[in-house]
């Protein structure tokens, strides 16, 4: 499929049902180099993302079998140039079988097959990056109540504050802070998330029977950092760019701004040097207590928040678009500092059932 004209692409953007998918789709329809229509899609007919796309399509799930049959008719359909996969299982799906789609002239933002095995299960992704001496929290896998008990006492609970999140997951789904004390109801009022139990009160609630594989690390106490990165097919980074949170064990997003933390960068580009992962993702990057940056994440598609390095003068979509079709791009200066908090807002929608 070739580019509609010079001045004019449709890309596809999945999953469109995230907080941030207004701010990401309205930057995206105000590119100034090129005019680019979008597309989006989702798992459900309410998705935000529907009132601010061109077109809005209701898609099975990235795990269904008919999955990449159902998106190949579909761009075929409206003509796509590029696809952008916003969640890990439709990046990985989409990885699997890229060449079904370039086939059809159609790109897709989305990481090699080889790295699919590795990306599928963070605990694999831990592993993998640990023989590589890339530096992550101590951790340890388990499966089971009484292993995630023995893993909390070895890695110094309840001195120490612990993380768990399943292996199998998506963004910050499942995670869990571990720590002895039992906030109050005056204290849980002040929290900005309610997402922490002491380990005896985690270990009530699960049952063997149902017990999914955890990683379980230690509680870094530092600034948390989204490292949005474009790069060639070729692995070779065009952009890494840190955004720091403002509050970074928050669910859902308060907001970041572009930081230019020299270490951060280092090491995200120490890694890019291993992997070489192609095209437009994102590193989760987190600080200890001496401000030395640990990796978190390796994420097989662009970054829920991305938006906030959209709106802040940075055409991550853009670019890609015109480097995943061979055109030349400007590169933009990284406006340092710039940063973004989302509020609340309403929007009209019409719902159909028939799409």
């Amino acid at each position: 499929m070739k580019v509609n004209t010079i001045n004019s692409i449709n890309i596809l953007i999945t999953c469109s049902g995230g907080q941030l998918a207004p701010s990401l789709l309205r930057s995206i329809s105000k590119s100034k180099n090129i005019k680019i229509n979008t597309i989006s899609t989702d798992l459900n007919s309410d998705a935000i993302g529907r009132s601010f796309s061109d077109k809005f399509f209701t898609v099975p799930s990235g795990y269904d079998e008919k999955y990449i049959n159902h998106m190949l008719n579909l761009c075929k359909k409206e003509k796509i140039d590029v696809i952008f996969p916003w969640s890990d299982e439709e990046s990985l799906n989409f990885a699997l079988n890229r060449n079904v789609f370039e086939n059809e002239g159609i790109k897709v933002s989305c990481p090699p097959a080889e790295m699919v095995p590795f990306l599928v299960n963070k605990g694999d992704m831990y592993d993998y990056l640990a023989n590589l001496e890339i530096p992550l929290p101590e951790y340890k896998r388990v499966t089971s109540k009484d292993a995630l008990k023995n893993a909390a006492f070895e890695l110094g609970y309840p001195e120490n504050e612990l993380v768990v999140k399943p292996t199998v997951s998506r963004g910050g789904r499942g995670v869990w802070i571990i720590k002895e004390k039992d906030l109050k109801m005056d204290e849980l009022n002040k929290e900005i998330s309610l997402d922490s139990f002491n380990l005896d009160s985690f270990l009530n609630t699960s049952k063997d029977e149902d017990f999914q594989e955890l990683i379980v690390m230690k509680m870094l106490p530092g600034a948390m950092y989204d490292v949005d990165i474009l790069a060639n097919k070729e692995g070779t980074p065009f952009y890494i760019v840190p955004r720091r949170r403002f509050h970074p064990r928050t669910t859902p997003f308060r907001g970041c701004y572009l930081d230019k933390n020299e270490s951060v960068i280092e090491l995200a580009s120490k890694l890019q040097s291993k992997l070489m992962m192609p095209n437009l993702f994102d590193y989760d990057i987190i600080l200890d207590e001496k401000n030395k940056p640990w990796i978190l994440e390796v994420n097989p598609r662009m970054s829920g928040s991305l938006a906030v390095s959209e709106i802040s003068g940075i055409n991550f979509i853009e670019m890609a678009c015109m480097m995943l079709l061979d055109l030349p791009f400007e590169k933009v200066d990284i406006p340092w500092g710039r940063g973004a908090k989302p509020f609340f807002e309403l929007s009209q929608m019409v719902v159909s059932s028939s799409e």
